[in-house]
């Protein structure tokens, strides 16, 4: 008997810690269900406001445990860092061939023209060009440092300034030789004659021999042919001292340069309606370029920097090239900043120095990147574009890296990653519907579980953006294209 009362009580009491246990795993359950969406909503509410967008490139692309990408931080954070960027623009034909013909290089000029006299305002004040292009000599004097093709022909002096022009008559004057020496009457005839052989003088010597050597600009302004300027000079000579001789001469120099600029003796593509035949263009294409300097500084234009796609005669003759590209290099924000402040920007578009801060410089500077790109690209259509009337011959694409500030491939991250909520939102909507058709039961509304699936779905989609906010709260960036 008592065996027969001990199973029953057993069973009991194995029953009622079998219902102790349920209950306990079923208020564990409920608790892990209200403490995930208190969890989520913490980690959306910290971590939202402190969500980046990874823009970096090299951080996607680069092993961040590999030794470059540590030998590339410790660069960065005791080394001297990225202290320059790159701005390049590319033309090729529209309709393929080559870019080497006065016409198509004539629109890659255009475009380069308006590149160069792209301006940005950043915080109430107005930037150039001229206040980021590097300029290892005398920023806002001489033209920026720049790779390109144009180099080779006239039309590529179109982008100097009247302070680039006067800068480079100054240094072409101080240059040893160019004066002749004029201290003798004798010197003094010879050098003047140097000075007017190319141009133009009185046609017959006046009674005050003195008064028109003196006037340089008669003496050079009047039209006439050299021999008939020897009279007056020789009688000039005899009256002339020291001094005025020296003055005229510099005068006379002068006058002629001030008609020239360091492309004039470089061949034009253009001249009136004519243009420069193409096996001319590939010609002096083919042959050593130099900037403005004349490769007193910058030695010849590196071409395998400036043309692509290349074919080579057999002879060593330039015969194709699919591409052409100008390369300007931009300095860093603490180089912009010494600039606009030195007295050299009273050259500047602001007619003034001023002072701002690095980080107002590299704001700037990646204003400037932007829309360095978009006056590469302004008015033009892509080739894949249907219905284009565009009739342009060449058509450009412009590319900034990212140095020092964000450039093309930032903000491309930066914009896809932005339009990908958009994307998510469709995706939600559209899952939600999904599931919530699936548990759909029209004929019986108490058996239906559209909305059990709805609220799953929801709770997912909560998850997946507090992963987001806990992500951004242990400093992962985010990335998601």
């Amino acid at each position: 008997k008592n065996s027969q009362l001990m199973r029953p009580l057993s069973s009991v009491l194995l029953s009622r810690s079998h219902g102790e246990t349920l209950g306990e795993r079923r208020a564990y359950r409920w608790a892990l269900l209200l403490l995930a969406p208190v969890l989520y909503a913490i980690f959306v509410g910290v971590g939202y406001p402190l969500v980046e967008i990874e823009d970096q490139v090299a951080r996607l692309w680069i092993p961040q445990d590999s030794e470059y990408a540590a030998d590339r931080r410790h660069r960065q954070n005791y080394g001297v860092g990225v202290t320059s960027s790159n701005f390049l623009v590319t033309g090729r034909p529209r309709k393929g061939g080559s870019m080497l013909t006065a016409e198509a290089l004539l629109e890659h000029q255009e475009r380069m023209l308006r590149i160069h006299a792209t301006t940005v305002t950043v915080g109430g004040i107005e930037y150039s060009l001229e206040d980021f292009c590097q300029n290892p000599t005398a920023p806002y004097s001489v033209p920026c440092l720049k790779l390109t093709v144009m180099d080779c022909f006239c039309e590529g002096g179109a982008i100097l300034t009247p302070a680039n022009l006067q800068a480079w008559r100054a240094s072409v004057l101080a240059q040893p030789g160019v004066i002749p020496e004029s201290s003798t009457p004798g010197e003094f005839q010879l050098a003047l004659g140097l000075a007017l052989a190319a141009a133009q003088c009185a046609a017959s010597c006046p009674a005050d021999a003195v008064a028109a050597a003196a006037a340089a600009r008669n003496l050079v302004g009047l039209a006439t042919s050299w021999p008939q300027c020897v009279n007056c000079v020789s009688q000039a000579a005899e009256q002339l001292s020291q001094t005025q001789r020296e003055a005229l001469v510099e005068a006379a120099i002068t006058a002629q340069l001030n008609e020239r600029t360091p492309y004039s003796d470089r061949p034009c593509l253009q001249q009136g309606n004519t243009t420069l035949p193409d096996e001319l263009v590939r010609r002096y294409v083919g042959e050593p370029c130099q900037q403005w300097d004349q490769g007193r500084i910058f030695g010849n234009v590196n071409k395998l920097l400036v043309l692509g796609g290349e074919e080579w005669g057999e002879e060593g003759e330039l015969l194709r090239v699919s591409a052409v590209q100008e390369i300007l290099v931009l300095v860093d924000g603490e180089a912009i900043q010494r600039r606009v402040a030195s007295p050299a920007a009273s050259l500047s578009i602001r007619v003034a120095p001023i002072n701002i801060t690095v980080e107002e410089a590299e704001e700037a500077l990646e204003e400037m990147k932007k829309a360095l790109e978009d006056a590469a690209l302004e008015g033009q259509m892509g080739p894949w574009e249907s219905g284009s009337e565009d009739s342009s011959i060449a058509v450009h694409t412009a590319f900034s890296d990212d140095g020092v500030v964000p450039g093309s491939f930032s903000r491309l991250l930066a914009e896809e990653t932005e339009s990908s909520y958009l994307l998510f939102s469709v995706n939600f909507a559209l899952v939600s519907a999904l599931v919530a058709l699936f548990f759909l039961n029209c004929t019986d509304a108490v058996r239906s579980k559209a909305l059990f699936g709805l609220l799953g779905v929801g709770f997912a989609i909560f998850a997946f953006f507090g992963s987001l906010g806990f992500a951004s709260i242990i400093g992962i960036k985010l990335n998601i294209i």
